[in-house]
């Protein structure tokens, strides 16, 4: 009996979960932006809300690369939220931004690694059956 599963990777689930993922960041922050521009909310919940927006963003790269990829879920979520990690970290650096800390891209980093994975592996494990 052999196994017809597939052994190779693809680049292709990355890409797409990493764009859904920056998309998705886009669309958040226009939408964060205009919340707390026109609403008196305090800014010291600034942070945590894109903190929070930015890991729910990793969560679904590493949804949508291991959802394309049909398996894998593991290596494909950690893959598409270092490449959300590493693409948001170059927008970052390229943009004239205030320079952060490096313990907020540590955290970014760790927030990108764990939502992936676990956003791969739920994809896997909620997989519908064809």
């Amino acid at each position: 009996m052999t196994d017809d599963k597939k052994t190779t990777f693809s680049m292709v689930p990355l890409v797409i979960g990493t764009g859904q993922a920056l998309l998705a960041s886009l669309g958040a922050s226009l939408i964060l932006a205009t919340c707390f521009y026109f609403t008196d909310l305090s800014d010291t919940y600034t942070m945590p809300v894109v903190h929070t927006v930015y890991a729910l963003c990793s969560l679904w790269a590493g949804w949508a690369a291991a959802r394309k990829a049909g398996g894998k879920g593991l290596i494909y979520g950690c893959l598409a939220g270092l490449c959300f990690f590493i693409l948001t970290w170059l927008i970052g650096y390229l943009v004239a931004a205030p320079a952060y800390p490096l313990t907020v891209w540590w955290k970014k980093l760790a927030y990108a690694f764990v939502s992936g994975a676990a956003g791969g592996m739920a994809a896997v494990a909620w997989r519908r059956e064809e």
